[in-house]
């Protein structure tokens, strides 16, 4: 490839944060918060956003790619948070046991929902609904129904703290090991392992998949071993920055779509590169976006989702708009460049 396409797609790839970061700076200085913006608070902020919103978005990309929309991943991580929050509480809030008890229970958790789906030959969304109602009641049952408040802990600090506090406070940035084990997994697995490659091979037609050997329910199984640990490692961060408390009437999609637009993004910045880099440039830039909107008075109520949507729209529309652009330009230049075998002829 040459380095003048590099550059192209680097600058492509890297385009979305850098124009947001600018955006929301020059928005917050009109109104005279220019200062709020660009912080030690920024940073703070879009980290820990970006880390959780990076290892959310491959969670639900890992079954994305593969043909299915699993609706019980925001219910796993609250109940993964819940169970592995109190017992570490009750080991002295000993963050080596909750880190490992969020993994474990959500893992337990995927491959009860995988058994389900498997055994169950009812569609994967009315499964992973079920599932999700059912993980709900659950939160209401154990530990009394008081959920977990880990924000003012040793737990709380360690995996919420960005880097800027992280190196003030003298401890380690403790929500980049999730974030660095995740995309470590992730790409593992999608481009190094043969299961990954068969998991593709099957989302891009299991027909001639399965008549070539592979086994779909190994397959099944595979993934949701790997959506399970990275919902874990999801939770890790979930549950140490959140006040967790039961839930009801589907209410866990909401953890769930709040990380699915990096994933539709990241679908698009990432055709110049790989699908887990657009993913993470993505939910970059969508952390200035939520800070800016926050320094602005606009990140909550109804206002800030349509600010949300609209921009997902206008990204996929741009990418009609371009790709119809792209083929106008080629018929211009077509038309109007000199054909070589005329020019032949008339001499």
């Amino acid at each position: 490839m040459k380095a003048k396409q590099i550059t192209k797609n680097v600058l492509f790839t890297i385009a979305f944060p850098v124009i947001m970061f600018f955006t929301m700076w020059i928005l917050c200085a009109c109104q005279g918060k220019g200062s709020g913006f660009v912080n030690t608070t920024l940073l703070i902020f879009s980290e820990g956003y970006a880390a959780i919103a990076i290892i959310m978005a491959l969670a639900i990309f890992s079954q994305f790619r593969n043909g299915r929309f699993d609706f019980s991943g925001g219910a796993i991580v609250v109940v993964s948070s819940i169970v592995a929050g109190n017992v570490a509480q009750m080991c002295g809030n000993n963050i080596f046991v909750y880190f490992i008890l969020c993994i474990a229970c959500s893992l337990a958790l995927s491959m009860i929902v995988a058994t389900v789906y498997r055994f169950s030959r009812v569609p994967i969304v009315i499964i992973t609904i079920a599932m999700a109602l059912v993980l709900e009641a659950i939160t209401y049952l154990i530990f009394k129904g008081e959920g977990l408040n880990f924000v003012a802990s040793n737990i709380g600090v360690f995996f919420g703290a960005g880097i800027t506090s992280a190196i003030k406070g003298g401890i380690f940035p403790g929500l980049y090991i999730p974030l660095i084990i995740a995309l470590v997994l992730f790409i593992g697995f999608t481009y190094f392992t043969k299961w990954g490659k068969e998991a593709q091979m099957l989302a891009n037609n299991q027909k001639v998949a399965c008549q070539n050997g592979i086994n779909e329910t190994k397959s099944l199984y595979q993934t949701y071993v790997v959506t399970g640990i990275l919902l874990g490692l999801g939770a890790v961060i979930y549950g140490a920055t959140n006040i967790v408390k039961p839930q009801k009437d589907l209410s866990t999609a909401s953890v769930l779509f709040q990380y699915l637009v990096p994933v539709f993004m990241g679908m698009f910045f990432g055709k110049k590169s790989r699908d887990y880099v657009g993913i993470i440039v993505s939910a970059i830039g969508l952390a200035f976006l939520n800070f800016g909107l926050s320094v602005l008075g606009l990140a909550t109520g109804g206002l800030a989702q349509i600010i949300m949507g609209s921009f997902t729209l206008f990204i996929y529309s741009l990418e009609t708009i371009t790709h119809a652009f792209s083929k106008l330009w080629d018929k211009i230049k077509k038309k109007f460049s000199k054909n070589p075998d005329e020019g032949e002829a008339r001499s």
